[in-house]
């Protein structure tokens, strides 16, 4: 799938679903990123920062064995709604 750099762009879903549930990037909480290769933990990290901005939630890094579809990372996260 190209790695992490090229998947990356796949947070963009991830904006659109906060919108969707009437919240924001700076309303997140806390976030939970699964990488499939834990070298690729830097590179993340500035995926993490881009998407993120300023705002700064809590974070957590797990690696994982596989992911579904192949990707290489998987983001989970908790945001306030209203």
């Amino acid at each position: 799938m190209g790695g992490v750099a090229a998947e990356a762009r796949q947070v963009q879903h991830l904006l659109e679903s906060l919108k969707a549930a009437g919240s924001l990037v700076d309303r997140i909480d806390k976030y939970l990123v699964f990488l499939t290769g834990i070298a690729d933990f830097w590179v993340m990290n500035e995926v993490n920062s881009a998407f993120l901005g300023s705002h700064r939630a809590a974070p957590s890094t797990i690696a994982v064995a596989e992911l579904a579809l192949d990707a290489k990372f998987e983001i989970e996260c908790v945001a306030l709604v209203g």
